[in-house]
């Protein structure tokens, strides 16, 4: 091992320090990782290699060496077996340190020491050098190339004027063509084009007739989607942004606005809430989450109230609200006769029965006595009568279970 660090040791002395990095080399051994401080995994990091480089010698002496600091044969074997072969192509650098959040409490500096057992890269040297030398030459052409485009620029309006001048001499023999190509044209080609145009001219008409009626029909449902998306605008914002959103079609409308509850809205069309409406509702669940509340921000709203008064009367319940029941719960009454009942379904007493039983050890504990509060009740009581009359006993004695009351 290197020579210790001048200062304070770890632990209380020399055999505490030296107990206490082969606890953690045991540990590290075993589980691969572990968290301890900075200040541990430097001191331990080199005993750790240095038995790894014993487990890569694989021969009994080297064994019996790591044994003498690790006591765990289950580690050592699996030092040996299973990480030294891990090790076997990689000269060095068997465990990496990972600095994380100091630990909470005394804010001491902590870090993650493992083990390095991925396989090592086969790639040699010389080949990742001469990647390195062929992207520097590829930098180098690439920046030749940006300080000539420059001259490139200036050398090029000669070779467009050209271009443009053979352009426009070409533009003159299309031209040219084209004349010769329109003289040559027969009359009696003429003379059928004329006569196809004059029976056609009907049926155009009649269709320039329909294009304009349906422009027209067009027209005027357009204008009356504008005026009912105005209407909606001045009642409602956000049934507006609705009805634009769905192309204006009043049957589109209609529907969502009977899905909305009473005294709600839809969000925007970018999911936002309208103006004045901070309360979020969920139709799934059937609750409703105000700006304070634990789950506002986790919550994606389906549509918007005003106020939780107005979610309230929508029939909406508030987040973490347990819902009141309107008649108390029957109890089930338990095989020990009358005065006894069964736990409710989540384990709560019934109404009228605070007397706790345990059928195991058949003893009852009234309300408020020593071991109330730490017994978990298999059989309820109105009383202690009726638990010492199914044959109970009071836990303690008697005493135990009379309650002091001042």
């Amino acid at each position: 091992m290197p020579a210790p660090k001048k200062g304070p040791r770890l632990g209380g002395g020399p055999a505490h320090e030296r107990l206490i990095l082969a606890n953690l080399a045991t540990a590290l051994f075993e589980h691969d990782s572990i968290t301890t401080t900075e200040a541990k995994a430097k001191r331990m990091r080199p005993l750790a290699e240095r038995l790894v480089t014993f487990a890569k010698r694989g021969d009994l002496h080297a064994r019996r060496r790591v044994m003498t600091v690790i006591r765990d044969k289950g580690v050592v074997h699996r030092l040996f077996v299973e990480i030294a072969p891990d090790m076997a192509e990689r000269p060095g650098g068997y465990t990496r340190i990972t600095k994380i959040a100091p630990r909470k409490g005394d804010n001491a500096p902590m870090a993650v020491i493992e083990l390095v057992r991925e396989p090592l890269s086969a790639k040699p040297k010389r080949a990742v050098v001469a990647e390195a030398e062929g992207a520097t030459k590829r930098s180098a052409k690439e920046k030749k190339a940006k300080d000539a485009a420059p001259a490139a620029a200036a050398a090029a309006p000669l070779e467009i004027e050209d271009a443009t001048g053979a352009a426009i001499d070409d533009a003159a023999v299309l031209e040219s063509a084209a004349a010769d190509d329109v003289r040559a044209l027969d009359a009696a080609d003429v003379q059928d084009a004329a006569s196809a145009d004059v029976q056609d001219a009907p049926v155009a008409d009649a269709v320039a007739q329909d294009v304009s009626a349906v422009e027209v029909a067009e027209s005027d449902d357009a204008a009356k989607g504008a005026a009912a998306i105005a209407d909606l605008t001045d009642a409602e914002p956000v049934a507006a942004t609705s009805a634009a959103g769905l192309a204006g079609t009043a049957e589109a409308s209609t529907d969502a606005a009977v899905d909305l509850p009473a005294g709600a809205v839809a969000p925007n069309a970018d999911g936002s809430a309208p103006a004045g409406y901070t309360v979020k509702g969920n139709a799934d669940s059937g609750l409703y989450h105000e700006p304070d509340g634990q789950w506002y921000e986790a919550t994606e709203a389906e549509f918007w109230f005003k106020s939780a008064a107005d979610a309230e009367a929508a029939g909406f319940r508030k987040a973490g609200s347990r819902k009141a029941s309107a008649e108390p719960v029957a109890f089930v009454e338990a095989e020990y006769g009358k005065g006894s009942a069964e736990p409710n379904a989540d384990g709560s007493a019934p109404a009228g029965f605070d007397v706790k039983g345990n059928k195991d050890s058949m003893l009852f504990h009234v309300p408020g006595s020593q071991w109330y509060d730490a017994t978990e009740a298999e059989v309820w009581f109105d009383s202690a009568e009726a638990a010492e009359k199914a044959g109970f006993q009071p836990a303690g004695g008697a005493a135990k279970q009379q309650v002091d009351e001042a």
